[in-house]
């Protein structure tokens, strides 16, 4: 059995790095003063990258269980599924991995409920429980126009909530997460391409941790951002089931139809 370090451990060890390679021993007091402030900066945008970075890396840890021995720190032993319920869940599992990358949502939502009805106790069952199966859970799921607009305190990229008719991208971002702050730019082609065909795009943030109106507002106009962004109250995320970021959820006529990555986007 192999025993992988927990995540909050990861989370020190790669802390302790970053605060000693950002923190500098000032040559004077005016250099102090005058630097304190960029180094707290810094040290704040360090942390939030490995935030962001140790989420993706947890995620990674919770699919080994079929691979690897996982230890729990409970102290209670979880019910184990027989090699043959493994290997069934398995095959289950690789069935819904496939119709997500073909973007069937709605075919891997009913064998996620198989699975989950058929063989609960499996490795593969619970690697999929962190962000695999919140996502297929609100496949369907309406999401009316004043659902989200009731939640929106204020526009940065003049547009609209509707997504009561058409096709709206909904992305979920925040300004100190680096991943969101690629994927967003790179969004901008997808709209050009597409707005011609109906197509919209709503970029939601709340202005978590270190994020401020002024940083989002710079990054929209350094990034020529051109499709609807706005802040919402925090209401918005949790009808979606998001949990990490950046997300991204396909809404089409006041129905969910996709949830997944922004870059999984074909």
């Amino acid at each position: 059995m192999t025993r992988l370090p927990s995540t909050a451990l990861i989370f020190s060890t790669a802390l302790s790095m970053s605060l000693a390679g950002c923190t500098t021993v000032p040559t004077n007091d005016n250099e102090s003063e005058g630097s304190s402030a960029s180094e707290l900066e810094a040290i704040q945008v360090a942390i939030d990258g490995l935030k962001t970075d140790i989420q993706e890396l947890s995620d990674k840890v919770d699919a080994l269980p079929g691979q690897v021995g996982i230890a729990k720190s409970s102290g209670k032993k979880a019910p184990s599924a027989s090699p043959e319920d493994e290997a069934k869940g398995k095959e289950l599992a690789t069935q819904i991995t496939d119709h997500i990358k073909k973007g069937e949502m709605a075919q891997a939502k009913k064998v996620m409920d198989s699975l989950k009805k058929k063989y609960p106790t499996t490795s593969a069952y619970k690697a999929l429980q962190r962000r695999t199966a919140p996502e297929l859970a609100v496949i369907g799921k309406a999401v009316s126009h004043e659902a989200v607009s009731s939640h929106i305190e204020e526009w940065y990229v003049d547009g609209a909530a509707d997504l009561d008719s058409g096709t709206t991208l909904v992305v979920f971002w925040e300004i100190w997460c680096p991943h969101c702050k690629r994927e967003m730019p790179e969004l901008i082609d997808l709209y050009n391409a597409r707005k011609g065909q109906g197509l919209k795009i709503l970029g939601l943030t709340r202005l978590t941790k270190s994020a401020t109106e002024e940083k989002v507002k710079a990054f929209i106009a350094e990034n020529k951002l051109i499709y609807p962004i706005a802040k919402e109250n925090g209401k918005v995320a949790p009808i979606f089931n998001v949990s990490g970021i950046p997300a991204a959820a396909v809404v089409q006529d006041g129905k969910i139809i996709w949830r997944g990555h922004p870059n999984n986007i074909s």
